[in-house]
């Protein structure tokens, strides 16, 4: 019988979409009270299914929100795992935010995330969890900690226009 082998994580988003996966999984899967939102069932959901209640196009701005909210506050009161559960919800939306930077920049691509990722705990901490397109202005912030990287590589190529990151706007 062989051993299977485990995937090695190629970026630290796959880095977070396993530790989000493995939270979410198990007897006791990392959930949030539901109930709490109107317009999402009353029961526990496993964040997973959650975020797939999220990005489903028939669930409001106004859940979306209030679901958000929820998990800002649990990951501030309470960081770790659910600082994890909250960037997993997000991660579809940071991988989308950073991809262009990603692209222009594919040698920096790991770089360029774990960038997105401190600007996005970074965000957590000082971004009022009652304002309004919450996750929106999140992936922003951490969007925005990406580019600043990408923007300071451009820097030291030295010669813009004549390397790939000098695409960058």
């Amino acid at each position: 019988m062989t051993t299977p082998t485990r995937r090695v994580p190629e970026s630290p988003f796959d880095t977070l979409e396993d530790a989000f996966g493995l939270l979410c999984a198990g007897p006791r899967p990392l959930a949030l009270e539901a109930g709490a939102v109107p317009g999402l069932p009353a029961r526990e959901l496993p964040l997973t299914e959650l975020r797939a209640v999220l990005l489903h196009p028939s669930t409001t701005y106004r859940v979306r929100n209030a679901a958000i909210s929820i998990l800002v506050e649990r990951a501030r009161s309470e960081g770790g795992r659910w600082t994890v559960g909250l960037a997993g919800v997000l991660l579809f939306g940071l991988r989308r935010a950073t991809s262009g930077l990603c692209e222009v920049c594919p040698h920096k691509a790991a770089d360029i995330e774990a960038e997105a990722l401190a600007g996005l705990i970074e965000g957590i901490a000082r971004t009022d969890p009652a304002r309004q397109r919450l996750a929106a202005r999140l992936i922003w912030l951490a969007r925005d900690r990406a580019k600043t990287l990408v923007v300071k590589e451009l820097a030291e190529v030295g010669r813009p226009g004549r390397h790939r990151c000098s695409e960058v706007s």
